[in-house]
This record gives C-alpha cells, sequence and structure tokens, in this order.
C-alpha cells in the first residue's frame, strides 16, 4: 500500500511554513494531522523559525502568544527548548493567554524563580504540574477566572 510521501520530507516541507499559520492544515487529512502534531515537526520547525534571543528573564513575545495555541506536543517542544532555561517570566497584562486555560507544560519550567501571569483572563484549574516548580519563588496570578481551589501540593513551593 502507498502511503505517498514519508512522514520526514512531509514535516521538512512543513516547516517552511510560519509557526503561526502551519497548524491550520492539521485539518486536512488525518495523516497530515498527525505528522503536524509530533514533537518531531516541533523540533524541525522551532530549528527553521528565528526566534528572539532570550537572557535569563523575558516578556512576551509573539511565540509566546502562539504557544498556547499549538497541539500538546509541540507546547512541550518549546517549553523544554525555548522557555526551560529561563528563571522569570513575566506575562503580566493579558494579552498572552486571554481566555485560555494554563497549560500543564508549564510545569516544565523548572528553572523558574518568578512567574508572573496576572490580569490575562485564564480560566479553569490550576494545572498539578505548576506546583512542581521548586525553584519557583514569585507566583502571580492575580485577577484571573481561575475557579479551582489551591492543591495541597503548593507545599513544594515552600522555602
Amino acid at each position: 500500500m502507498d502511503k505517498g510521501l514519508p512522514t520526514e520530507l512531509l514535516q521538512e516541507i512543513f516547516s517552511y511554513i510560519p509557526l503561526s499559520k502551519v497548524f491550520q492544515y492539521t485539518r486536512l487529512c488525518k495523516r497530515i494531522h498527525s505528522c503536524l502534531n509530533s514533537s518531531d515537526f516541533a523540533r524541525i520547525s522551532l530549528q527553521r523559525t528565528t526566534l528572539p534571543r532570550r537572557m535569563n528573564s523575558v516578556c512576551e513575545t509573539a511565540e509566546d502568544k502562539l504557544w498556547l495555541y499549538w497541539p500538546r506536543e509541540c507546547q512541550k517542544v518549546y517549553a523544554i527548548d525555548i522557555l526551560a532555561p529561563l528563571d522569570s517570566l513575566d506575562w503580566n497584562g493579558g494579552s498572552i493567554m486571554s481566555g485560555k486555560p494554563m497549560p500543564p507544560s508549564i510545569g516544565l519550567l523548572i528553572q523558574l524563580k518568578e512567574l508572573r501571569m496576572a490580569q490575562n483572563c485564564l480560566f479553569g484549574p490550576i494545572p498539578d504540574e505548576l506546583w512542581e516548580l521548586a525553584q519557583l519563588l514569585t507566583l502571580d496570578l492575580s485577577f484571573n477566572r481561575l475557579n479551582c481551589t489551591i492543591s495541597n501540593e503548593i507545599q513544594n513551593l515552600m522555602h
């Protein structure tokens, strides 16, 4: 049975499409969907994308705004490869996650000492993965629409 182009070639071709546009093609067919939702594709695409060089802390970038809309596997790759080395994220002020739940991949940012996500219209529960950020000293989630109880796991953050 002929499956057409190899997955690696499809991923290479689609990696030339900007990240802001490429995931709309996941609706073409099941094969393209699985090809673009893989961590392999995310790595290839992120390598091809020119991302701003970051220091130890960061305010939001255009890519940060997009990563929340990407498939879960791609979110994980972005979190590990791009955001994980940072020790501070300042995403206060509304546009980064407006109307989105906080992604569980936030728990992959193990170097974070400061996480500021106030006034973002976040909703839903706080992912349990957040409480695994053992280095976290400052957490600001004020003025959001989070509807959950604070987990007992918050004790993991006590210094």
